[in-house]
């Protein structure tokens, strides 16, 4: 598997390498009234409405205002395409699939995670952003995004 591997707020996690569309520079987010809270709001990519999600957000953190060195990382989710909000992406790296640990090997609570593997440097989280909205924040999305596009 190849996993891009970002930073954010100091934590290092991996990205699948096959569900990354590219890698923007940081704009400001416009709010999108009726999203679920873990969407920090919109951005405009070449004409589309692109919600953002920030990953720190998703785990339990506050949500922080854009830095001009942040990056957005576009990602293909099953429904559509969303915006990670990373500090910095560090590299690219191969991943033998033999070498990724199940989420659940790590720990049984742990949930959004694709696996988790042990690079030369240290351990790299992969999460799933398939996962990272469950079903109702999803359709709320889908609801607020419809009314944004008017």
């Amino acid at each position: 598997m190849n996993v891009l591997v970002v930073q954010v707020r100091g934590s290092r996690f991996g990205i699948p390498a096959d569900l990354v569309v590219e890698l923007i520079r940081a704009v400001a987010i416009s709010p999108l009234p009726g999203a679920p809270p873990v969407i920090s709001g919109i951005i405009n990519v070449r004409g589309s409405l692109t919600p953002v999600i920030d990953p720190a957000v998703r785990f339990g953190q506050q949500e922080q205002a854009v830095k001009p060195s942040d990056n957005f990382v576009l990602v293909a989710m099953p429904s559509r395409i969303v915006a990670l909000r990373v500090d910095i992406a560090n590299d690219l790296e191969e991943i033998d699939d033999a070498d990724i640990k199940t989420a659940e090997s790590v720990s049984s609570t742990a949930t959004r995670l694709a696996g988790v593997a042990t690079l030369a440097d240290g351990l790299v989280v992969i999460y799933d952003p398939a996962s990272f909205l469950d079903e109702a924040e999803n359709m709320a999305l889908g609801n607020a995004l419809a009314l944004a596009a008017g």
